[in-house]
Order: structure tokens, then sequence, then C-alpha cells
């Protein structure tokens, strides 16, 4: 699924631009300081589903005759529009596909309790019937988050259609899922959405009501149930443990909202980015900027040879350029350390391009490419496996082929033929961070 949104004239945006690719991800986080306009993109998401979302939920003022939405899912465009003050389309997408959790107080984790209460005596009357499940399924994603046997007995029941769940008690008595913490009935609200009919899910502020422990458990049992369903979740957060368990046990990097020159843009980064950009720890005695995941990665492992007291922190930025601004920014205002205790560990094919005081480089042009290229041309010598699709790139067959060997014996069989040049870096980062 690859979803784009641009926004124009909706409150304090003025126009932006932002890519959504779920092709090899079932969760996108957006994080942001406050105010920088997370909200009003969910929004703008949920006109898919709720077209007078804007009017019910923002001031009068934050749209304007210039406000134009259009949101392009693998390539079907919807596009709205201000008509007399509100917003209007001609274009109409079914409603099932998509389900938004919107932030306080408009969110169905803080307006559905009428509903339950209306539902209240059907479910007695089928809790005494005996007319209810028990899904092992939701017990099992509880319990991934929720340490304990709290909802070992929970128990499922149908009604108009719809499944509620409650606890069952002593001489009937029971506790009603409303009735639990906000943060479990949200969590139990999530996995209704994710095993509906939906096939994108958007939530504002996810971790909301949700304390730490719950947090840095949601995030992965959600995935895997993402991975069952097939289902993709967009959700904003300023949650340092969500954050963390989505980059380092999930995999998947975090979306950082930011206003440059006046322009709001978007862009791929690391949670070691996010806890210094947006948090402003100072907490290591070097930093080094990289371009890339898989470069972050390779980098731990040169670093792991180093005989060295200090502490290093790798901060993946993503992109030549977008690296070497940062690393500017920080000498203009240290916002993270003394300039001295920072460089810029880019491509080897960053050479000759970008240059430099504080830069260093990989001994591969890329190392995607060079794993790949040892695989087209050289195979006979390496003997690596085909992973079964045809005119694949050189990402994808490197991400396919880690999953199977993983990462040490893929690292080993891409430096063959590179030992000069990977002594020569390895000495190059013990001379920067042993200084």
């Amino acid at each position: 699924m690859f979803i784009s949104l641009n926004i124009k004239s909706l409150q304090h945006i003025n126009n932006v631009l932002l890519d959504f690719d779920f092709s090899n991800r079932n969760l996108i986080c957006i994080t942001g300081r406050n105010g920088i306009g997370k909200t009003s993109i969910v929004k703008s998401l949920c006109l898919l589903k709720d077209i007078s979302v804007l009017n019910k939920t923002s001031s009068i003022f934050s749209i304007n005759k210039e406000t134009n939405i259009t949101i392009s899912i693998n390539k079907n465009n919807y596009h709205y529009y201000c008509n007399n003050g509100e917003i209007d389309s001609k274009d109409i997408i079914d409603e099932s596909f998509l389900n938004v959790e919107l932030p306080i107080p408009y969110g169905k984790r803080f307006s559905n309790f009428p509903v339950l209460g209306n539902i209240d005596k059907e479910l007695r009357e089928s809790y005494i019937k005996g007319e209810f499940n028990k899904n092992i399924e939701i017990i099992y994603f509880l319990s991934q988050i929720y340490i304990g046997e709290r909802f070992s007995s929970l128990k499922e029941v149908i009604i108009r259609g719809n499944k509620y769940y409650f606890l069952p008690l002593d001489g009937y008595r029971y506790i009603r899922e409303d009735y639990f913490s906000s943060g479990e009935y949200f969590v139990i609200n999530l996995y209704k959405t994710v095993t509906s009919d939906c096939k994108l899910i958007v939530v504002d502020e996810i971790d909301i009501s949700l304390d730490a422990s719950a947090q840095v458990r949601l995030i992965q049992a959600l995935n895997n149930l993402c991975d069952k369903y097939k289902k993709k979740i967009i959700f904003t957060t300023h949650s340092l443990p969500i954050m963390r368990v989505l980059y380092q046990q999930v995999g998947e990097s975090i979306f950082y909202l930011e206003n440059i020159n006046s322009r709001l843009i978007m862009r791929e980064v690391s949670y070691s980015y996010i806890v210094g950009e947006l948090f402003g720890f100072k907490d290591y005695d070097k930093y080094i900027l990289t371009e890339d995941i898989m470069l972050e990665i390779y980098l731990k492992r040169l670093i792991s040879k180093i005989d060295t007291n200090k502490s290093v922190k790798i901060i993946y930025i993503g992109g030549a350029s977008n690296v070497i601004d940062f690393m500017r920014r920080n000498k203009r205002e240290n916002f993270i350390c003394e300039s001295k205790h920072m460089i810029s560990f880019l491509d080897g094919d960053s050479r000759g391009k970008v240059s430099g005081d504080n830069i260093l480089y990989s001994p591969f042009l890329d190392i995607e490419d060079e794993f790949f290229r040892k695989y087209t041309e050289e195979n006979n010598r390496f003997n690596l496996p085909s992973i079964g699709v045809d005119n694949c790139k050189s990402k994808y067959y490197c991400k396919t082929v880690i999953k199977d060997i993983g990462y040490e014996a893929f690292f080993n069989i891409l430096d063959i033929d590179f030992e000069d040049k990977i002594e020569q870096t390895i000495a190059e980062l013990r001379e920067f961070i042993n200084k």
C-alpha cells in the first residue's frame, strides 16, 4: 500500500506533501514538536471516513477558500476542497477501508461509553444464558501487553453484530470492557479495529492512557497482529518507549515532522535522532551521524573492533545531504555536543560529492549494491541463495537474505576483498573515538 497526502492551506499548514510507503512495513510512526501539524495530518486522512471531521473538531478558522487536500491510495485520488466554509468532495471511497482514532475528546476511546451503556441489558442476558465465547486470541494479545492472568477469563459476546468483552465475577456479576482502565479499554478497541474489515488504521496519540511498560509491549504485539490480518497503521506519539521499540525491535524508522525555513517536511529518521533533536539528551562521548539503518548496523560492527572506554552514539539521519546539514547545525548551535565530538559517516559513493572536515566514508560505495553485485556477478564463488523474485532490487534482496542467514554471515561475505579498506576505516574511526 502506498499513500500520498497533499495538504494546502489547512490551519497553519501552507503546503505539504507526505508519502507513506507500506511496502515492507505495517506501522508508521509520526512524531514532532507540539503544534507542528500531526493532528491536522490525522484529521486530513480521516476525511476518507468522515468528510465533516474538520468542521466538527477544528476551529472555524482552520479552513478557508484555498484549503485543498488530496489523498492518493495506490494511485487512486480523493480530492477535498472548501465549499462555502465547509470541506466538500465529489470522490467516494468505501468507508470500511479506514478506521481513525482521533485525540481527546473526539476519539472512540473517549466517546463510546454511552453505546456500551445501551447494550448492558442484552449483555447481562447473554451472560446469564451462557451465550458468550472465550476468544483465545484477544486473551493472548492482552497478555503480551499486560503481564499476569488478569484477562485469562475474558469473555466475548456478540450483540447487534458487534463484539463486546467482559470479565465474569461471582453471582453473575461482571466488569464490562468500558469499566476496565482507560488504557486497557483502548487496547481492546485497537484489537477490534485490527481484526475488523478495514485496511488502514490511523491513531492520534497512541500512547495516551498507557503506562510505560504497556507502551513498550504494545508495539511488538500490534505489529504481530497486523502481520496476521494484513493491516497497516499510521500513528502519532511523543513516547520514547514506543519509538525505541519500533526502531530497535521492530526495525522501522520514525517519521519526523519539522519546520525548516517555513516549510513543513517529514523525513525518516532513527530513534537516536529523535532523542537528540526532539529531547536534546547529551550523554555520549562521541556522536557519529550516518545515512541509513544498514550503514548504522555496519558501523556498529566496525566500532566493536575498537578498544576504547568512550561511549559512542550512532545517529541515523537519512541521506548524505541531511547528515551534513545536521552536523553543520550542531556545529552552529551545539544542540547535541561540541562539534569536535561529532563526525559524519557516509556511503563510499559520496566521496568526491560531499567533502569537508569531520567526514569519513564506508569502504563500500553502497553496502546493499556491493552484496548484490557479489550475487549477480560472482555467485559461483559465493553461492548466495536465490530468493525466487525476478528483477528484484539490491535492498529487497539483501533484506530477504539477512532474514535467512543473519547479519553476521551477511557482513562476513560483504567484507571479502575489502580487507585493506576496512582496516583503514577502522583506524580512522579509532583515531576519532579515542581522541
